[in-house]
């Protein structure tokens, strides 16, 4: 789960941009030491430096930074290009054995960019990472590598209706053997087993209007080759639909887009006429924890909705944040000090339907955040098993040369104070527990775990709930 923070000295509390920049500036003018200064462009040695101290000031786990002093000054000399600092940086958040912490190259940025607005450019197709024992797995520079078949080629994870990839016939699972990008009218191909996701990702998309050719394998079928035109790709983060018995169906697939919630509006108000609603979260992978929050207040009227413990420029901080139905109230902390604020709240309750909200272990971060406050307020009954459980949150902060520092920054709890991590991302923390579990069955022609959701939508229909 991520702030998308920006700017220094208003990083605590992050989580609802304009809304609570009061609690940042409260929070802010009591910090020692000053904030670092980022220069938007920097030498290979400056920006390294920069990286250091950010880590520093603003990572969540201090016992991890013990050994911090030993690499202040480890490269020094040694860097004479930008990708020379870019390595060294994660080479130096390796050692933080915490993947989600990481240097972001400036390519990656604009593409990064673009899928918070909803939209990007390239072929339509979306890549997973690789995870083993619950855990990304990283390459030797300590990028996360993408997930692969047992060959050790990247896989499809998904295919995005209407893009490039979709009208070409890929599907999702299909294995991806090499990847040929134009350069000077030339398609040269490059093999992808062993490639970090990042890097995959950036070799796939490119400008509008160029071509690149992907060599597929697919099951029990002879290798092909397909030759796309990248463009932009419209992705729909909220699709909805209508089931037997006038049962309202709202997936959600991420949090991450900026537009999210006015499409979980508009799928709301479009579904006005079910008895009532089923969310669908599951490998829902989370994303901005603004959307985490007002996503919630689209179907709760009231009540405490998350507490967050943020690091920030040396301090550590906390906020609480709750819904009133005309107020959107934030409780600050530091210390023994601590404000309230209030805002007229940004989003209405839009519907009082009995609701059901289906979860998997693939469920993480924002979603967690999502579930939890919709659960303990009693709004809504879970339906699945155990959620993943990350529990902690990343701070993404601007950096020289157009890159971008993913750093863990906070932890973020339930509104029963229940951390559902264990600050490893493992799938054997805590998570989200289900009210009603229902496991996966893969022998079932259907979606068992939809049909008991239905089941039990349809109970709370009938006994007024």
């Amino acid at each position: 789960m991520k702030m998308y923070e920006r700017g220094s000295s208003k990083r605590v509390f992050g989580l609802l941009a304009v809304l609570l920049i009061l609690v940042a500036v409260y929070v802010s003018v009591s910090h020692q030491p000053q904030p670092v200064h980022i220069p938007a462009q920097a030498d290979p040695q400056t920006m390294y430096h920069t990286a250091w101290e950010v880590v520093q000031q603003n990572f969540y786990d201090q016992q991890k930074l013990d050994d911090w002093k030993s690499w202040e000054h480890k490269y020094d000399g040694k860097l004479s290009t930008e990708e020379d600092a870019e390595k060294a940086i994660n080479e130096m958040l390796k050692s933080l054995d915490d993947p989600f912490t990481f240097l972001l190259g400036a390519q990656s940025v604009e593409a990064e960019t673009g899928q918070r607005r909803g939209s990007f450019v390239g072929i339509g197709i979306t890549l997973a990472p690789k995870v083993v024992d619950g855990k990304p797995v990283l390459d030797a520079s300590g990028k996360v590598l993408a997930a692969t078949s047992d060959d050790g080629y990247p896989l499809v994870n998904g295919v995005i209706p209407g893009g490039p990839a979709a009208k070409a016939g890929l599907k999702g699972g299909d294995r991806i053997v090499t990847v040929s990008a134009e350069k000077d009218g030339v398609l040269t191909p490059v093999d992808t087993r062993g490639m970090a996701l990042e890097v995959l990702s950036n070799a796939i998309r490119g400008p509008q209007g160029t071509a690149v050719m992907l060599t597929i394998r697919r099951d029990g079928q002879t290798p092909f080759k397909v030759a796309m035109v990248r463009t932009a790709v419209s992705v729909p983060t909220v699709n909805y639909k209508m089931l037997d018995g006038n049962l309202g169906y709202i997936q959600i697939s991420n949090f991450g887009a900026d537009n999210m919630v006015p499409q979980l509006i508009e799928a709301v108000k479009a579904l006005k006429e079910a008895r009532g609603l089923i969310v669908d979260l599951r490998n829902n992978p989370g994303g901005q924890v603004n959307n985490a929050i007002l996503g919630a207040a689209v179907f709760l009227e009231r009540g405490h909705v998350t507490s967050q413990k943020i690091r920030s420029e040396g301090k550590l901080s906390e906020s609480q944040v709750s819904l009133t139905p005309d107020k959107l109230v934030v409780v600050g902390m530091q210390g023994t000090r601590s404000q309230l604020f209030t805002n007229p709240r940004p989003v209405r309750q839009q519907t009082k339907l009995p609701l059901v909200i289906l979860v998997n272990e693939h469920s993480a971060s924002a979603s967690e955040m999502f579930s939890g406050a919709l659960q303990d307020n009693g709004r809504a009954v879970v339906v699945g098993v155990k959620t993943w459980g990350k529990g902690i949150g990343q701070s993404l902060i601007p950096m020289p040369n157009g890159t971008e520092l993913h750093i863990t920054a906070f932890r973020y709890y339930t509104p029963k104070m229940r951390w559902v991590g264990d600050a490893t991302g493992g799938l054997f923390s805590n998570g989200i527990i289900a009210d009603l579990v229902v496991p996966a069955d893969p022998r079932s022609d259907g979606d068992n775990q939809l049909t008991a959701a239905q089941e039990r939508l349809g109970t709370l229909i009938s006994t007024g709930r």
